[in-house]
């Protein structure tokens, strides 16, 4: 990893914007958090996967974090859920992963 230490970006970012965890981050650094996460799932998916455990203490960056590490260097991690796509499982499935971040797919119980 270059060097740099890696770190889990919801506890990293938070921290380093707000001086807590939890507190409120700025809409720019959002933005290029949230461009990072969909590119590091969207590698993922091209391989023919999706993770389906998808938080914010799911993915890593590299320290000293930098703008430009956020859009393009983010790693996900905890792939204990993640399946290949398209599944063939049956088009009703039990939700995996956590509510508050699964998407309205997954919400209604359609195949993830």
């Amino acid at each position: 990893m270059g060097g740099g230490q890696s770190k889990f970006i919801a506890s990293k970012i938070s921290r380093a914007t707000t001086g807590e965890r939890g507190g409120i981050v700025e809409p720019w650094l959002a933005l290029n958090v949230g461009i990072g996460l969909v590119q590091a799932l969207n590698s993922l998916h091209k391989l023919g996967f999706i993770h389906r455990y998808v938080t914010p203490w799911n993915f890593l960056l590299k320290t000293p974090f930098t703008i430009e590490g956020l859009r393009d260097d983010l790693m996900h991690v905890d792939f204990s859920l993640a399946v290949k796509w398209p599944s063939r499982q049956n088009k009703q499935n039990d939700l995996v992963g956590t509510r508050k971040y699964s998407s309205k797919r997954a919400l209604s119980r359609h195949v993830q």
